[in-house]
């Protein structure tokens, strides 16, 4: 697996919001997928008494979570 330069890190650990602009393939993709693993991690590790209890109010917890984070993408040739 690919590590990430210092920026993507930095871009990665973020805990609040992230926005990206780069050049093409400088790495937004690999950045996006991967603060997004960052976040389901860090909620998890959050919640771990959630994992020894009921499934179902897992469950609703996580699905919670990952109704709240928004992902968009678009090239510039797009927008004309």
């Amino acid at each position: 697996m690919k590590s990430p330069n210092e920026e993507q890190k930095c871009a990665i650990e973020n805990t609040g919001n992230v926005m990206l602009q780069a050049g093409a393939g400088s790495g937004k993709t690999f950045v996006i997928i991967n603060h997004i693993i960052f976040k389901i991690r860090k909620f998890i590790e959050s919640n771990k008494s959630l994992l020894d209890g009921c499934s179902d109010n897992l469950e609703k917890k996580i699905r919670i979570f990952l109704s709240k984070i928004v992902v968009m993408t678009f090239t510039t040739k797009a927008t004309s």
